[in-house]
């Protein structure tokens, strides 16, 4: 559709007629609908191109004649040379006013809109951008603010930027300083922010762009309404600047869909958004993506020289030592943060053969901003210990807070310290540079089924891409430090790959169900007579408990048990009970008294294990469900991982237990059903998660809202102590407070007005960060 037409169109008119038109101009009639009669309205579009010089006798005597007595109003885009003089282009076309296109829309269109403000950076740093194919620097704040309105030459080539940088550089940070910078500099220029939180909770939905325009403009303009479900207002109000967006989180919306076209089809939306048909337009957008997530799909979006790509910087030494400046007013703690800045950096390992110099500050540890803002915090934070710059080696706890960000960030759901395992295997394996398929591989022997999460890995914050599969150390000194993790914990190097590894590695990535593997294991055990079908799975397990698959042993047995459990067909409770231990344990006569060395995983229905023993077994997200058992049955030196239930069970609350090692939720499970208090820690894990939960429902882009009391604990863990004490522990801690709200009767809550509170409740929300006040309502609920 052609640009003015569409703009007619946006304010209303409900029918536009060209009358006449030229390379240069076009006179449009539009008819507006009132309640009582239809106004027409004349307009002389004259385009960018258009010359004083087409004022001719013959053009203006046509115009006069097809419009009458009405006349006609001048209409010039603002980039015209003909709107340097709106009152002597509207004389010489004979019309009776003259206007830019612009000044229509802020006038009709605009009219009464009000932007809401961010939330910000309390001590934002401006950081640098590499243009030009990266060989120019910029200070990216003012840089991009130019960019968005117009202001840099070239921009008509490339109306879509993106913006690059890896895991905690402060792309979502400089993505709210530009829209509050672009309406403080150009005021009459309205930015559209575009975060992950909101589109995350619909992203499964098949939503479309159209959706999620609404629902940016619902969370930044205030009497917005005309602007919603609105395209044509859209795209005109981007066409004609008035309007930009910036779209944070593109490689994450993207990569939520397993369609490999999805980016494809996002550019090209915005490309049709952007390019009116018969106009130049200075529309502009700009995406925030990981660099590892663009390298992946470059090759693959059309027309990708038409997307200009800026690389955001980390901080240089002049910048670290500006934040810390603004952050920690007290001068000994600015020394031992830059000190700690420069340790995990490298220095530690200086004399290590491996460690390779790395370039500008800004290309390692120490120029991560998100690392500086840990540093920061544990300096602010007076009594934690979790960090000293008299360490031998301060990284680790950085590094958990980086896996804890990631888990947000990028939706892993992976525990931190599991994650660090998995780079402890990734850098202890690869030499220099690592292949996609054997980082597939390491995820899927640590349980990681899903295969979106496991694309997802690919773009951790530790990791840099080479190549298109091929991945390295985002720094070189995170390889030599897991190396280094890796022998300090005294793990013993693997034996060379031989077949029996190979066997067991393959059981071992079909732990968590049995899939094709697995199918195909069961129909082929199935057509084997008993002997030979418990034969087949003793020698299994013989391969599996060879030392050189020690890495691999438990997740490969519990792939057994899952199997096993498939073979049992037996009614009786005994009889079943042992069936399953004829099949699973080398005691051939199916002796019953006790077992060594077993792995139980999945759900376990009608056993009786009264009287048994359990010795050195591991017990992994087990369901028992109507089993048997008594005071005899009992669990030595055992390890429970993963989730455990026990579901119209009998005696399950006499079981014994000696020595053995329980994740959270297996402690839990057995303190409830023995009437006895969870561990410490446990019911530390127990108390952020329902902190975590409570605090999140205040959470907005724009800042905090309220929560009606009645829905406080929608979405609550069913299995967690905490959830009712949290919200009298962060009210008794004045974290948060009651409000009254007509028409309900519970009232509401809300985030105290305290700029100090806000910001703590934000940093722990955004990144993990526990400080003071709300270690102090952690601890209260904790000792109750």
């Amino acid at each position: 559709m052609k640009h003015f037409e569409e703009l007619l169109q946006s304010l209303g008119a409900t029918k536009c007629i060209a009358l006449r038109e030229s390379r240069h101009w076009t006179l449009w009639q539009a008819e507006y609908q009132t309640p009582v009669s239809v106004v027409k309205g004349n307009y002389l579009y004259l385009k960018t191109t258009c010359p004083l010089s087409e004022a001719t006798p013959a053009n203006l005597s046509n115009l006069v004649a097809d419009c009458g007595s009405n006349g006609y109003q001048v209409v010039v885009p603002p980039k015209s040379p003909l709107a340097r003089d709106l009152n002597a282009t509207a004389q010489k076309f004979r019309a009776k006013s003259g206007s830019t296109t612009q000044t229509l829309l802020e006038e009709h269109l605009l009219k009464g809109i009000k932007y809401r403000s961010l939330q910000r950076e309390e001590h934002f740093i401006e950081p640098t951008l590499l243009v030009s194919g990266g060989d120019t620097r910029k200070q990216a704040l003012s840089y991009l603010a130019q960019w968005l309105v117009g202001d840099v030459s070239g921009e008509e080539k490339c109306p879509i930027g993106l913006l690059c940088a890896d895991g905690g550089i402060g792309k979502t940070t400089l993505a709210r300083e530009l829209c509050e910078s672009v309406r403080v500099r150009h005021p009459k220029v309205v930015p559209l922010l575009i975060e992950s939180d909101q589109w995350k909770n619909i992203a499964n939905t098949g939503f479309t762009l159209d959706t999620l325009w609404d629902i940016a403009i619902s969370r930044r303009l205030e009497n917005g309404n005309a602007l919603r479900s609105n395209p044509a207002a859209l795209r005109v109000l981007l066409q004609e600047g008035l309007l930009v967006v910036i779209f944070d989180g593109f490689d994450e919306l993207s990569s939520l869909s397993t369609d490999p076209n999805r980016p494809n089809e996002i550019i090209e939306e915005l490309r049709e958004l952007l390019t009116p048909e018969d106009e130049e337009v200075g529309a502009k957008v700009i995406l925030t993506s990981r660099t590892t997530y663009w390298k992946s799909i470059a090759s693959s979006i059309k027309d990708s020289a038409s997307i200009e790509v800026f690389r955001l910087a980390g901080f240089d030494n002049d910048q670290r030592k500006a934040y810390f400046a603004k952050r920690l007013p007290d001068q000994q703690k600015r020394d031992l943060a830059l000190r700690l800045a420069k340790q995990v950096s490298g220095a530690i390992y200086a004399n290590s053969s491996s460690t390779v110099a790395e370039g500008y500050n800004e290309d390692r540890v120490s120029g991560t901003p998100f690392i500086l803002a840990l540093i920061a915090h544990y300096l602010e934070e007076d009594g934690d210990q979790t960090l000293s710059p008299y360490e031998a080696d301060p990284l680790e706890p950085l590094l958990i807070g980086v896996c804890r960000r990631e888990n947000i960030r990028q939706g892993l759901g992976i525990d931190p310290e599991k994650q660090l395992a998995i780079f402890e295997e990734i850098f202890r394996s690869a030499e220099n540079e690592i292949h996609a398929k054997d980082i597939d591989f390491i995820l899927q022997i640590y349980d990681i089924a899903d295969p979106n999460l496991r694309t997802a890995f690919l773009h951790h914050f530790l990791l840099q891409r080479i190549q298109q599969d091929i991945f390295a150390a985002r720094y070189e000194v995170l390889k030599v430090y897991f190396v280094a993790r890796f022998l300090a914990k005294g793990l013993q190097k693997l034996y060379k790959a031989s077949p029996e590894k190979e066997i067991a590695q393959t059981l071992a990535q079909n732990a968590i169900g049995l899939g094709q593997v697995g199918d195909w294991l069961i129909w082929q055990l199935k057509r084997l007579p008993r002997d030979r079908m418990r034969a087949a799975i003793l020698h299994a397990y013989e391969i599996i408990d060879l030392p050189i698959n020690a890495a691999s042993r438990n997740r490969a047995a519990i792939t057994l048990c899952h199997l096993i459990l498939q073979l049992v067909s037996e009614k009786d409770k005994r009889d079943r009970t042992q069936s399953l231990f004829s099949l699973i344990t080398t005691n051939r006569d199916g002796s019953i008294n006790s077992v060594r060395g077993l792995s139980l995983a999945g759900r376990l229905r009608s056993f009786d294990f009264s009287g048994i023993d359990f010795e050195n077994c591991t017990i992994e997200n087990v369901d028992f469900i109507g089993c048997r058992f008594n005071g005899r049955t009992a669990f030595i030196n055992c390890n429970f991982e993963g989730t455990l239930d026990f579901s119209n069970c009998e005696n399950e609350g006499d079981i014994q237990l000696s020595n053995s090692r329980f994740s959270p939720d297996a402690e839990l499970t057995l303190s409830r059903i023995q009437s006895k208090p969870a561990n410490r820690v446990v019911r530390e894990q127990f108390a952020e998660e329902a902190l975590v939960r409570a605090l999140k429902k205040f959470r907005s882009d724009t800042g905090f809202h309220g929560v009606q009391v009645r829905r406080r604990n929608s979405g609550e863990n069913p299995r967690n102590p905490f959830n009712k004490s949290i919200w009298s522990a962060l009210k008794h801690n004045q974290i948060v407070a009651e409000h009254v709200i007509s028409g309900v009767s519970e009232g509401g809550l809300h985030v105290v007005e305290d700029k100090d509170v806000r910001r703590e409740v934000a940093q722990y929300i955004d990144n993990g960060i526990v400080g003071t006040r709300l270690r102090s309502v952690l601890q209260e609920i904790l000792d109750e």
